[in-house]
């Protein structure tokens, strides 16, 4: 699962992970707020009807779902909608400064990348661009990711 949009509320933050294959299953989601990503537009009372991995429409949710009446539909109230997040410049897996930093081995190191990724998720960044991952580990993230191992969101990474 590598898309994602996100929305936003009293109650926290919630990740709408589409599904990453094409063509795939169909969901309405909608919210009282939803920001579209150009640096403008704010609707009101709207949803996004995700298609597989891509946003197929954005519209009134009145409009959506009389124009897909048998699509799951997904409301969260008084939420925001937003495009999800991106961070240009993280270091999954790094570990040096810590106190304990002599037990970080090949594993470990893993295990940490692949919670620092969900960290980042839960606060709604489904992008991230890893600039300094040893061992060619973001690779093998993503690879995991693609398989259905671990949840992560889109990673690109310096090699």
């Amino acid at each position: 699962m590598h898309y994602g949009i996100v929305s936003l509320s009293t109650k926290g933050v919630n990740i709408h992970m589409a599904s990453g294959k094409k063509g795939g299953s169909k969901v309405i989601i909608s919210a009282q707020t939803l920001i579209t990503g150009d640096g403008k537009t704010v609707l009101k009372d709207s949803g996004a009807l995700i298609t597989g991995s891509k946003i197929a429409a954005i519209g009134k949710t009145a409009d959506l779902l009389k124009a897909y009446p048998s699509q799951q539909h997904i409301d969260y109230g008084a939420a925001t909608i937003l495009p999800g997040l991106i961070d240009m410049h993280v270091h999954l897996g790094f570990y040096a400064g810590r106190q304990d930093e002599k037990l970080y081995n090949d594993h470990l190191t893993a295990y940490l990348a692949q919670n620092d990724a969900r960290r980042f998720l839960l606060n709604g960044v489904t992008t991230l661009r890893d600039v300094a991952s040893p061992n060619g580990l973001c690779r093998h993230l993503t690879l995991a990711a693609a398989k259905g191992i671990v949840q992560a969101q889109r990673i690109f990474y310096c090699k």
